[in-house]
């Protein structure tokens, strides 16, 4: 009686082989790029949706405690830091969600003194876009570095919008405030 033999399989090959492997790391590489693009795009429109919700309350505060004055003479950042949100805030400074400064001064409409100017500073393309869009509704005329975008009584211009918010984070918006 012969013992009975387990039939001899060939080796196997153990693991990837190179080919296999880099094919996976390229797509993961793949996968990564995609997301963290998108990651980009959510955190511009986050930074966005919170400044256009932040700003009818500090306007708001702004005005109430101008409510008795005829106009906004002697209205300064400094006089109305406490209005904004401390998160918006860096010391004596009010700040925006990119990391850019506002500056809050008295402007004239139609007679002096009579709306607030608010610079901000340091919008990234996505930002200046999706911050003009949401503000178009709060303030009279919105101004993109330089140029009017929005003009009291009229619609936000996107085509003007577009042209006038460039690449990259130096993007400057003014917003001005009517009584």
């Amino acid at each position: 009686m012969n013992p009975l033999r387990n039939p001899s399989f060939p080796n196997r090959q153990k693991g990837l082989t190179l080919v296999e492997l880099s094919m996976g790391v390229i797509v993961m590489l793949l996968v990564a790029m995609f997301v963290l693009g998108g990651f980009d795009i959510i955190r511009e429109r986050v930074r966005a949706y919170r400044e256009v919700s932040d700003f009818p309350q500090v306007l708001e505060c702004i005005k109430n405690r101008k409510v008795t004055a005829s106009s906004f003479a002697g209205t300064s950042t400094a006089s109305v830091l406490s209005c904004f949100p401390t998160n918006m805030r860096s010391g004596t400074t009010a700040i925006n969600y990119w990391g850019g400064t506002i500056t809050i001064a008295p402007a004239t409409t139609t007679t002096a003194n009579d709306s607030l100017s608010f610079t901000s500073t340091n919008y990234s393309r996505a930002g200046c876009t999706n911050v003009a869009n949401g503000m178009a509704t709060i303030f009279g005329s919105i101004t993109a570095n330089g140029t009017q975008i929005k003009a009291i009584g009229a619609a936000l211009d996107d085509a003007a919008m577009e042209a006038a918010c460039t690449d990259g984070s130096n993007n400057t918006l003014v917003f001005l405030a009517t009584r």
